[in-house]
């Protein structure tokens, strides 16, 4: 008896018992064999912890994947950048019509001069017509002031892969770009922007393409994309694309080169 006494005793000391007298087990091990061990199955992991496996070798990454990882996850290479060319001001006259996108598009195409550059951009405005959008028949009139002209080449790019993968396999060009907007009302609307290799000029912001990542034939629609957002456009199309040449004095045809 007394000795059954004693046994009461200790498990009422012992933490491992519950009032009752019921011996505690950890939630996460099992009994095995009636293992009278008072070790949890955390204490031991923490005692001893699992060896460290070995990286496979598709686990180890380089720097440049890495990169790219986090360039999807921000939607692509390509960022805004501010406009070469600003909405129009004062200085220049084109009758009070805005929709210039076209004269704004050729001029981005001519920054390497700046002179030429505002003389034609006066000479394309001055050859707006009163209302609605900028023709390519209108432009190269006020273009043909200057000895340049526009040709279409829309079937270099309207192939297998799509407009955007054929343009930007271009790393240095003068391209003018024919696109079909349509907004979130389903409204239809006309755009020109401009094209050089290195940047798509658009208003109100231009968009600098990533040398690799956008250039992909599965990821170079991504650009217009960011351009036109499907919060505020339904699509987007190209419809037609246009080189700048220019006609020198000696009547021979060269690229804006």
């Amino acid at each position: 008896m007394e000795e059954g006494i004693k046994k009461k005793e200790e498990e009422e000391e012992d933490p491992r018992f519950d009032s009752g007298g019921e011996l505690l087990c950890d939630a996460e091990t099992e009994d095995v064999e009636g293992a009278k061990s008072s070790f949890s199955a955390t204490r031991l992991q923490s005692l001893n912890p699992p060896p460290k496996q070995p990286k496979s070798r598709g686990q180890h990454r380089s720097n440049e994947e890495i990169r790219e990882m986090n360039r999807r996850k921000k939607g692509g290479g390509a960022r805004f950048v501010k406009p070469a060319m600003q909405a129009m001001t004062g200085s220049y006259t084109n009758g009070g019509n805005n929709r210039t996108c076209m004269p704004l598009a050729i001029a981005a195409l001519l920054q390497d001069n700046l002179d030429r550059m505002n003389a034609v951009l006066v000479s394309l405005l001055a050859g707006m017509p009163e209302i609605g959008d900028m023709e390519i028949s209108h432009a190269d009139k006020a273009l043909a002031q200057h000895h340049m002209y526009l040709e279409r080449v829309t079937h270099e790019y309207n192939k297998r892969g799509g407009h955007p993968y054929h343009l930007f396999k271009e790393h240095e060009c003068k391209l003018i770009v024919l696109v079909k907007l349509t907004n979130t009302k389903k409204q239809c609307m006309n755009h020109c922007i401009a094209w050089d290799g290195i940047t798509v000029h658009d208003h109100p912001f231009s968009i600098k393409v990533n040398n690799t990542y956008d250039r992909r034939k599965h990821l170079a629609k991504n650009v217009f994309k960011k351009l036109y957002p499907k919060n505020e456009f339904h699509s987007w199309q190209i419809t037609n694309v246009f080189r700048l040449h220019c006609l020198p004095e000696d009547g021979k045809k060269n690229d804006l080169q």
